[in-house]
């Protein structure tokens, strides 16, 4: 039953994920891959993290927070706003205009994720 949840969990982010490179939002990359690097990074911080340790818990989102990002190929200025810094197709979204990347068949990459 606990795998079953897990399975479903990586298959909806992967979806996600997909979703994001398919609009040009986020850099193509296995999204299976990509999914269990992230959760595996979020996951991993009750392990250690103790509120009333030595890490405060805006340190761990900062640090987390930058991980992410990169691990998702985006630019870490993106945790501090830096509107310059986002995707193309984000930017271009008020103005009705596409971004760099067209939509490309997700089919097999879906496929790949569950």
């Amino acid at each position: 039953m606990a795998r079953a949840r897990i399975r479903d969990v990586e298959f909806a982010w992967a979806t996600f994920l997909v979703r994001g490179m398919e609009q040009g939002i986020l850099p193509e990359a296995d999204p299976r891959l990509l999914t269990r690097a992230l959760l595996g990074l979020y996951n991993s911080i009750w392990h250690w993290y103790r509120p009333r340790g030595s890490v405060s818990l805006e340190e761990v989102k900062e640090f987390f927070l930058r991980r992410q990002l990169a691990v998702l190929g985006l630019p870490p200025g993106l945790a501090d706003g830096d509107r310059s810094l986002r995707p193309a197709v984000v930017r271009n979204a008020a103005s009705g205009t596409h971004g760099t990347r067209g939509a490309r068949a997700s089919r097999g990459r879906r496929r790949s994720a569950g």
